[in-house]
């Protein structure tokens, strides 16, 4: 049987998005090329390596910073390539860029049926997203397919004009054995690695994220200044870097909010501080689907998380694993937490492990993936 030959084009090479292009690339009838319009961008620190189990090149292009977090890409040669290599899917990662919008354009006149792979969500474009919102709606409204991570990008792109029937829901994941196993490893031994960084006794709230406006760190720290006045044996954990750095440790200064502990950027070294937590916080004004909380509920935590969030809504059942709190809110914030601490965050932790096992692994990403492809083909044919 001849394998449905497939193009995606992604637009970096992302360590987190290996396991899925390599799972894809397994499934006997698909014969899978990726193409990254550029090796990394500059505000990514993780270290760039190719995988060898999946086709996969860089191609020749130039990439524009159009802001500290978003890039432009632009790869005339995907028109050659996608001439040349005649196949028959091509999947494009977003709209933004100009590379998917050549490869959209390539495709209609090529006849080859096109997937959409995108995060979207309502109140997240960019200045250039809104700019050039006519091309993404036509795009939207033109694909074969759709592929979204969740319900709130589903019903983002169904406002936007798509139809419902086209849209498929592929979760975004981590590597779910790595983060159970390893923060496992230090949950077993909790008072011995709290007690190593200078925490012993202390329940552990945990941030990871870039340090910037739109994660929302000045109502943590505000709620967290409340909840010490009712809990002194607590700590805030933040892990990660970026612009407003000296500025939040400035404010624990001039407030005397003590107990708060800035490790910087960390890679590996992070999953020690998933293990020895007590319960996770994102406290975003807007974000996408942000795979540090994948990462916090495969180390069995329980999640607090505003309902700007893309994936939240769908990954935290309130009560149960968590909390869904208003952006913004420092009493939701503070009273989520005081809930989850002086109750059993094990118990609920534990109920977050049960979700990603049964909704977020490689294999809920491939049946979407698969569903959109066979719903693409069977609908070129008629």
């Amino acid at each position: 049987m001849k394998k449905v030959k497939v193009a995606l084009i992604h637009n970096i090479i992302s360590p987190y998005r290996h396991p899925i292009f390599e799972a894809l690339s397994q499934e006997q009838s698909l014969d899978l090329h990726v193409y990254f319009c550029s090796e990394t961008h500059g505000n990514r620190k993780w270290p760039v390596q190719r995988s060898e189990k999946y086709k996969n090149e860089i191609l020749k292009g130039i990439t524009i910073p159009v802001s500290k977090v978003m890039y432009y890409h632009i790869n005339p040669i995907i028109i050659s390539v996608l001439k040349k290599e005649k196949f028959d899917i091509v999947i494009i990662g977003g709209s933004t860029d100009f590379t998917n919008q050549l490869s959209f354009m390539i495709s209609k006149i090529l006849k080859t049926p096109i997937i959409l792979w995108t995060e979207g969500i309502a109140n997240t474009e960019s200045t250039l997203g809104k700019i050039i919102s006519p091309i993404k709606k036509y795009i939207i409204r033109n694909t074969n397919a759709i592929i979204v991570p969740g319900t709130k990008s589903r019903d983002f792109h169904i406002s936007l004009g798509a139809d419902p029937k086209k849209i498929f829901i592929s979760p975004n994941v981590v590597n779910n054995e790595y983060f159970i196993e390893q923060s496992k490893f230090y949950r077993q031994n909790k008072e011995f690695h709290k007690a190593k960084i200078g925490l012993s006794n202390k329940q552990i709230i945990l941030f990871v994220g870039r340090l910037i406006s739109i994660k929302g760190l000045e109502y943590l720290l505000n709620a967290f200044k409340i909840l010490k006045c009712d809990k002194n044996s607590v700590a805030l954990v933040i892990i990660g870097d970026g612009v407003l750095e000296n500025k939040l440790k400035s404010i624990c200064i001039e407030e005397n909010i003590e107990d708060v502990y800035f490790t910087g950027w960390l890679d590996d070294d992070k999953i020690m501080y998933y293990g020895i937590s007590d319960v996770f916080v994102l406290p975003s004004l807007k974000d996408l689907c942000p795979l540090v909380i994948n990462e916090a509920m495969c180390s069995g935590l329980p999640v607090i998380s505003t309902k700007n969030i893309g994936c939240a809504v769908d990954m935290i059942s309130n009560g149960k694993n968590g909390f869904l709190v208003d952006k913004q809110d420092v009493q939701q914030l503070y009273e989520s937490l005081i809930e989850i601490l002086n109750n059993d965050p094990d118990m609920m932790g534990g109920y977050s492990l049960k979700i990603i096992k049964k909704y977020y692994s490689i294999n809920n990403v491939v049946e979407g993936f698969m569903s959109a492809i066979e719903f693409s083909l069977e609908n070129q044919r008629k």
